[in-house]
C-alpha cells in the first residue's frame, strides 16, 4: 500500500487500538510512522489525567474524545507516562535524533486516510452533506481562481475522516509549494473581490493569511509536499541538541517555508542575550519550524527574531555538518517571527 509505505505530513491514521494519529513529516523510520496523537477513544479516556473539550466525535461506531491541549509540556508527560504503562508500541527512542517519538507501527494502522484520495471520493459522492457540497465549492472557487488542478487538492480534518458536524471548519490541502502560491494569490484576489473574507485566531494566522470564510464557513488551507518534493529521507541525518538561544537574523531563502516542517534558510547571527553568544563556526544557517503555526510565517529578505533549540547537524554518511536552530523541540518558549 502506497499510503503505507510513504506517508506524508497530514495524513491521519486510524490504529487497531482506535486512536487518530495525524502523520507528521516526511522522514519515517522502518515500520513505524512518526506521528502526533489527536482524538483518544472515550472508552480509554480516565486513564489519562487531562482536562478535555466538551464534545464526543464520532467514527462510525467508535466514540473518540480530544484533550483541550495536547502539547503543553504537562500534557506530554501525561500521555507518554499513559502509553509507556499500556501501550509502549507507540513510543519509540529515535537514534538519529536521540528523542522520544510517537510513532505508529505500521502492524498497527487501522486505515489511513489521505487528503488527495479523501477529496477524489467526495466529488464521486451521490449525496453529500450540505458540508461537503460547500467543501467542494470552496475547492472548486480556488482551482478556478488560481488555475490549479483540482486533482492537486485535497481535503482533510473531520470531514477527510467523517467525523464532521455541522459547525466544522474546511480543511483544504494543497499539493505542491508551486500551487500553494498561486492558491494563495488567488485568494488574495478574491479578497480584494469581497468574495472571501479572512479572519485570524492567532498572531502567526495574522501573517499566514492562510484562514477564511466563504459564505460564512470557515476554511483553512496548506500544503503537502508532492512526492518529487520529497528530497530527505530518514537516517539520513544525525541531530544533536545543544541549548536554546535567542538571536536576530536575516532569511535567504524560504522556498520550503509553507510546509511542515518549515524550512528557512539564514544568513548572520545577532544574538539577542549574552547567554546565546556563539563561536562564528556554530552560526546556524536553518531555522526549521515543526509547529505549523510557524510555516509560512516569513520569507526570503526578511530580517526576524529566533528562539529556538540550536542542534548540530551531520551527514550520516559524508560526515560533514552544520547547524541549525530547532523551533518545536519541546524547550520551552519557541518561535520565529519577522521583526
Amino acid at each position: 500500500m502506497e499510503s503505507l509505505e510513504t506517508p506524508r505530513d497530514s495524513d491521519i491514521i486510524l490504529t487497531k487500538n482506535h486512536f487518530i494519529f495525524y502523520v507528521f513529516g516526511y522522514e519515517h523510520p522502518p515500520d513505524r510512522i512518526i506521528a502526533y496523537l489527536k482524538y483518544i477513544p472515550k472508552a480509554l479516556q480516565e486513564q489519562f489525567q487531562l482536562a478535555w473539550i466538551p464534545f464526543e466525535w464520532s467514527l462510525g461506531d467508535i466514540k473518540l474524545v480530544r484533550p483541550k491541549e495536547l502539547y503543553s509540556p504537562r500534557n506530554f508527560k501525561e500521555i507518554q507516562r499513559v502509553f509507556e504503562k499500556s501501550f509502549p508500541e507507540y513510543l519509540f527512542r529515535d537514534p538519529i535524533s536521540g528523542k522520544m517519538l510517537f510513532v505508529v507501527p505500521t502492524q498497527k494502522v487501522e486505515k489511513i486516510f489521505t487528503p488527495e484520495v479523501q477529496w477524489q471520493e467526495l466529488r464521486e459522492k451521490d449525496e453529500p452533506i450540505p458540508l461537503e457540497t460547500e467543501a467542494i465549492e470552496i475547492i472548486e472557487l480556488l482551482a478556478q481562481g488560481s488555475g490549479v488542478s483540482l486533482s492537486d487538492f485535497g481535503i482533510h480534518g473531520s470531514i477527510s475522516t467523517g467525523m464532521s458536524t455541522k459547525e466544522s471548519d474546511v480543511d483544504v490541502a494543497i499539493y505542491g509549494g508551486a500551487n500553494y502560491l498561486k492558491v494563495k494569490k488567488a485568494v488574495f484576489e478574491l479578497f480584494k473581490e469581497n468574495k472571501i473574507e479572512y479572519f485570524s485566531e492567532t498572531q502567526s494566522d495574522e501573517y499566514r493569511m492562510n484562514k477564511c470564510k466563504y459564505k460564512g464557513r470557515k476554511f483553512v488551507f496548506n500544503a503537502i509536499r508532492k512526492r518529487e518534493e520529497i528530497n530527505t529521507y530518514y537516517g539520513q541525518f544525525r541531530f544533536s541538541p545543544l541549548r536554546l538561544i535567542h538571536f536576530h537574523t536575516d532569511v535567504v531563502e524560504s522556498r520550503e517555508r509553507m510546509f511542515r516542517p518549515a524550512i528557512y534558510n539564514i544568513e548572520e547571527y545577532f544574538p539577542a542575550d549574552t547567554e546565546s553568544i556563539l563561536m562564528e563556526t556554530h552560526w546556524p544557517t536553518q531555522v526549521v519550524a515543526m509547529i505549523g503555526d510557524f510555516r509560512d510565517i516569513t520569507r526570503k529578505g526578511d530580517e526576524v527574531e529566533v528562539q529556538g533549540m540550536l542542534e548540530k547537524v551531520e551527514d550520516t554518511k559524508s560526515r560533514e555538518s552544520y547547524y541549525r536552530v530547532v523551533i518545536g523541540s519541546g524547550s520551552g518558549d519557541e518561535f520565529i517571527w519577522p521583526v
